[in-house]
């Protein structure tokens, strides 16, 4: 089913139609009840593109069918302290719901992960909401796992304005 889906890496400088497609997958990304349950705003919608394109380690895969962008995954490069390389951390990744379950997911995680490698990065990271069982269940089966799951490993966050 998931062989007539293109995943193409987005040139983030060149092309309108990429653009508007990560825009229109992150807003439906957003109005998921768990992650925000409404869309965008306006001015995060107008500024998510040229803010990756002048970030110097994103990274962005659309997959297509046809003409129709269904999923999109955004990565963004880091450093390991304690391993003296590169890492790539998978920002987001959201899939049409219409099309999720049928190898998406799977294969835009192949595609930054032959980047990861390319670039010599010792691992990829991400984080995953404890409410979100499907994308657990994605991550486990491709090898991901928890940093030290015996002790619950946080993400915290301080908003700056």
């Amino acid at each position: 089913m998931t062989s007539a889906i293109d995943i193409r890496r987005v040139d983030l400088s060149n092309s309108t139609k990429d653009a508007e497609a990560i825009v229109r997958l992150l807003n439906e990304y957003a109005q998921i009840p768990v992650i925000s349950g409404k869309p965008l705003p306006d001015d995060v919608q107008q500024k998510i593109v040229p803010g990756l394109a002048a970030h110097p380690t994103s990274v962005v895969w659309l997959a297509w069918d046809g003409d129709i962008a269904v999923g999109v995954l955004i990565a963004i490069g880091g450093f390991s302290t304690f391993c003296a390389r590169p890492t790539l951390n998978v920002h987001d990744c959201c899939i049409t719901p219409s099309y999720q379950g049928k190898g998406i997911g799977t294969r835009l995680f192949s595609a930054a992960e032959e980047h990861a490698k390319e670039s010599g990065c010792a691992k990829l990271t991400l984080e995953v909401r404890r409410d979100n069982p499907g994308a657990r269940r994605l991550y486990k089966k491709l090898g991901y796992a928890a940093d030290h799951e015996e002790d619950e490993t946080l993400f915290w966050e301080k908003k700056i304005n």
